[in-house]
């Protein structure tokens, strides 16, 4: 025989336990609210579903957070073959550091922090974030967006973005994009900023970099590069060289340097914005103050409403 509802405004466990282990209803949602010793403001149901019952959301956070993941690379590894910039996937990351090397080879990859997040990298030969062909997949697409990376060892990057000949890494709709991010070498040695090497797209905008007079933002044989409102830029190494080896499927279309105040001064390593385009390519400076720039090559670099100290031109 059916029983009537039981109605109540909510339920408490083991009563005797003397601990707060409640079941309660929402007053505001309606949705089932649950309470005890831990999460004492209480969560509710809805929340515990919450993010992790939407397709191509990953969510990582520190341990004992509740997260899915509770490391970057754990969630990145769980991505399909199949993501691409059409059915792309959104890592979501909790506040924290992480201590992690991170590689993406997968397509249509977004990282995204939420609050102050921190990707650095153990002591040793490790560059932090690492995008690359690999697993049989190609990284057309990826966005790296608020998040601050930095890195501890000599000679090695921040960011690094490695193709080969004829590579497809960076083709895709979105190319390669760091969005809003703080990039903060640390290595006592020099470090690389960015490193990026025979990849097509590859666009910095609105991030601020951190750098010291031992590091070195090099760029090696991309086609399309921008970089826009970043200031704090350390030494400054583009080229493209047609006779390398390593060279991404598409041709050079740009180098672009535009509303980037403060780039280092001169450095052992590079002075501070050398450009050296060989037979392909063109570069332009819009709004940018740079204390020496020389210009190597047989190509076009244009600059337009620049501050700068001295020029070379070879």
């Amino acid at each position: 025989m059916p029983q009537d509802p039981l109605k109540v405004d909510q339920i408490q466990i083991e009563p005797g336990s003397n601990q707060t282990l409640l079941i309660q209803r929402d007053a505001t949602t309606g949705s089932i609210r649950l309470v005890d010793a831990v999460v004492t403001g209480g969560l509710n149901l809805v929340q515990l579903a919450g993010l992790r019952t939407i397709g191509g959301i990953l969510v990582v956070g520190k341990s004992g957070a509740g997260a899915q993941y509770t490391t970057i690379q754990a969630a990145l590894n769980a991505i399909p073959t199949t993501s691409s910039s059409t059915t792309p996937y959104l890592v979501l990351i909790g506040p924290g550091i992480y201590t992690e090397t991170v590689t993406i080879n997968r397509d249509g990859v977004i990282l995204y922090g939420l609050g102050g997040v921190t990707i650095t990298t153990a002591a040793g030969a490790f560059d932090t974030v690492t995008v690359v062909a690999g697993s049989g997949t190609i990284p057309l697409d990826v966005v790296l967006n608020n998040l601050t990376i930095t890195n501890v060892n000599d000679n090695r990057a921040c960011i690094r973005f490695t193709g080969g000949a004829a590579s497809t890494v960076g083709s895709g709709a979105w190319g390669l994009q760091v969005v809003g991010c703080q990039v903060r070498p640390l290595a006592a040695g020099g470090n690389r900023t960015v490193w990026a090497t025979a990849v097509n797209k590859v666009r910095i905008e609105d991030c601020r970099f951190v750098s010291n007079l031992l590091d070195l933002f090099l760029v090696e044989e991309v086609s399309d590069l921008q970089v826009l409102q970043v200031p704090g830029l350390g030494a400054l190494s583009w080229r493209w060289d047609d006779a390398q080896v390593a060279k991404p499927s598409a041709a050079p279309v740009r180098y672009v340097l535009r509303d980037c105040p403060n780039v280092a001064e001169s450095t052992a390593l590079a002075p501070a914005a050398l450009f050296n385009l060989i037979t392909a390519g063109a570069a332009r400076v819009e709004h940018c103050s740079l204390p020496a720039v020389q210009v190597d090559g047989s190509r076009t670099v244009a600059f337009h409403n620049c501050t700068m100290g001295n020029l070379v031109l070879n």
